[in-house]
């Protein structure tokens, strides 16, 4: 997650009125990445959320530190374990570009939101292409992004830009050169050199992404 991203979805959270929890964060991954890796999601998301007692549950697909429901959404056990928590707010962030199924994948989210409950979306906008462990290129407008929920109303959908390839390497020009290096030596397969070269073409050009706030009927 972005920095900037980061930093939005916190005001987002921090707007929504009334009691939002318990909150259920999609593909969280672990405390580690949360607070060491990307502290600034601690920072903005979590760390606000704790201090408001707002209860947030993190999920992910694979079992770790900090994670608490962890397992294949798609199997009917996870989803019904993730229904019975009667979530108020959904976050979704940076997943849909990794589904081939968005429909489906949006039911699912769908099913574990109670009537009233709010979801937020981010999803690449402009940003180049990475694994994770696939990517499907799924890069909408926040108009778009919204439509995979056409029954919601929509609070908020808008880009957040900031940052560029050249800002991630703290403007190293050395960076730049060995990242084209690895992509030319085909450095963790072919795919993945796709991926640094394509990080390139954002050498200066403004990454942005797509956000949104919607609210179950």
């Amino acid at each position: 997650m972005r920095f900037e991203e980061a930093e939005k979805i916190g005001q987002l959270l921090a707007a929504l009125p009334g009691d939002i929890g318990p909150v259920i964060e999609l593909g969280s991954s672990t405390a580690m990445f949360r607070t060491v890796q990307q502290p600034h999601i601690d920072r903005f998301i979590h760390a606000p959320l704790r201090a408001r007692g707002v209860k947030v549950v993190h999920t992910d697909l694979r079992d770790g530190d900090g994670i608490d429901v962890s397992g294949d959404i798609y199997a009917s056990d996870v989803r019904q374990r993730l229904t019975s928590l009667d979530a108020r707010t959904v976050l979704c962030c940076n997943i849909f570009e990794h589904v081939t199924d968005r429909s489906n994948f949006a039911s699912i989210c769908d099913e574990i939101l109670q009537p009233g409950g709010v979801i937020i979306l981010s999803v690449p906008y402009r940003y180049p292409y990475h694994l994770d462990p696939i990517d499907t290129m799924y890069r909408p407008a926040p108009t778009a992004l919204v439509d995979l929920f056409p029954d919601y109303q929509v609070q908020v959908a808008e880009p957040v830009i900031g940052g560029s390839f050249w800002t991630d390497l703290d403007r190293r020009p050395l960076g730049v050169i060995q990242s084209l290096a690895r992509a030319l030596f085909l450095r963790g397969g072919w795919r993945e050199s796709l991926s640094r070269l394509h990080r390139l073409t954002f050498l200066f050009r403004p990454y942005q992404v797509s956000v949104a706030v919607l609210r179950k009927p």
